[in-house]
């Protein structure tokens, strides 16, 4: 429920995006925002109807998926990511790895969310058909 009402509100796209991008170098606001952003697609169990996962359930997460496409979001995951991973690699700190684990989960929760599987073409969520290529584009 708490998922279905985050995304019906927009709070992602109109409150959090706009304050992790602004604050992109401020790295209590980096830390915390990525925590939250990876438990709110963490994996919760679906109910499975005749080995199908309810709609109703995905639909909130499709929508999270979605929301995360934003050009200017991904830039700030992207950026974090590999200058993590160059330090990383430099300075062989474990403290490092630590903080590129959240942004990790987030990036394979995001992939673990399933498209549709059947929408019309002419339906309003047509466009949630090929979320896992654009992730693979941007």
């Amino acid at each position: 429920r708490f998922k279905t009402s985050f995304v019906s509100l927009n709070l992602l796209e109109n409150v959090f995006f706009p304050l992790f991008v602004t604050y992109r170098d401020d790295s209590d606001i980096l830390r915390l925002s990525v925590q939250m952003f990876e438990t709110l697609t963490r994996k919760i169990p679906l109910t499975l109807k005749k080995g199908r996962m309810m709609n109703f359930q995905l639909e909130p997460l499709q929508c999270l998926k979605e929301a995360f496409l934003n050009r200017d979001v991904l830039a700030v995951f992207v950026g974090h990511l590999s200058s993590s991973l160059s330090l990383v690699q430099e300075f062989h700190d474990a403290r490092l790895e630590e903080q590129m684990h959240p942004i990790l989960s987030l990036i394979r929760n995001l992939l673990w969310i399933p498209n549709p599987i059947s929408i019309s073409a002419k339906s309003a969520s047509a466009h949630l058909l090929h979320l896992q290529v654009k992730y693979f584009f941007y």
